[in-house]
């Protein structure tokens, strides 16, 4: 019987059993891995083909009763008939202490409880998109809405889009003041002059703090990430925090470039997720929209 089987929403195989097998031993197939041979209607995760295969018979337990005396039955029942349980321990306390985990469905991202969804490798499945999802893989091969990781380059490149929309409102509020310098006295421009720097890199944090996470927070990526087509999400797609935006802004401001001469944005080129330090600081991906 030959075997195929998805991984990372790509389609691998034709595979033989003996070497079908081989993979499920060594946790290649896992439960929730998709797979599908000759003879099924339709791709299944790996945990449902594996529950029709039928069970070897288990033995029903025998029960040994033996006989006891009158007089201990006596001395045990008598404690049992007069406990009483309190009513709070008969209701079920294991619900209310139960933490329900909210995940995105990656195809279309609308919140769902964890135990809902079908996991794909990074990829979470809800039950009304998981027909889709196995339709396009058994069709394509890939699968629309798999998560697609945007590289170095592209982020480099948006970082500089960035730069230069923030440039623009630091230019107009330097620029009168420098004209009014000039037309004051030496003394006046002296001063300017010296501060100048000072108030370019005021105001270039105060501008570049607001600006990044207003718009991670808002839209899910800033204009220079809008027009490369990339988004920042969480690690369960999710959308950034206030905290998160500001606290990764800063990590990125900082950590990445000055104290680390830039080593931390140059990770993301090796990283499999393409994460650069404050990404893996934030917990966040960038992801090119599907």
């Amino acid at each position: 019987m030959v075997w195929y089987y998805a991984k990372d929403g790509v389609r691998q195989g034709p595979v033989e059993e003996p070497e079908f097998d081989r993979l499920v031993g060594q946790g290649i197939v896992r439960s929730d891995t998709l797979v599908w041979c000759e003879g099924m209607p339709d791709w299944r995760s790996y945990s449902a083909v594996s529950s029709t295969k039928a069970p070897a018979p288990i033995p029903d337990p025998v029960t040994v009763i033996e006989p006891v005396p009158a007089a201990a039955a006596v001395e045990v029942e008598a404690p049992m008939a007069t406990a009483s349980v309190p009513a709070s321990n008969l209701t079920a306390s294991e619900p209310e202490a139960r933490v329900t985990q909210l995940l995105n469905c990656t195809q279309c991202q609308r919140p769902y409880p964890s135990e809902e969804l079908v996991r794909f490798g990074a990829a979470t499945i809800c039950a009304n998109c998981k027909e889709i999802y196995a339709q396009r893989l058994r069709e394509t091969g890939h699968v629309a809405g798999a998560r697609i990781y945007g590289g170095f380059w592209i982020r480099y490149l948006a970082l500089i889009i960035d730069g230069i929309v923030q440039a623009i409102p630091v230019l107009a509020i330097m620029i009168p003041m420098m004209f009014a310098a000039t037309s004051s006295s030496s003394r006046i421009t002296d001063i300017v002059a010296m501060s100048r720097g000072i108030w370019i890199n005021l105001l270039s944090f105060c501008i570049g703090l607001l600006y990044e996470s207003f718009f991670l927070v808002q839209y899910g990526a800033t204009p220079g990430k809008m027009v490369l087509n990339l988004k920042v999400v969480t690690a369960d797609g999710g959308r950034l925090s206030w905290g998160r935006a500001i606290g990764r802004h800063l990590a990125a401001r900082y950590l990445s470039t000055y104290m680390t001469l830039f080593i931390g944005c140059i990770v993301a080129g090796f990283d499999s997720e393409k994460r650069a330090l404050h990404d893996h600081i934030a917990g966040t991906r960038v992801i090119r929209n599907s």
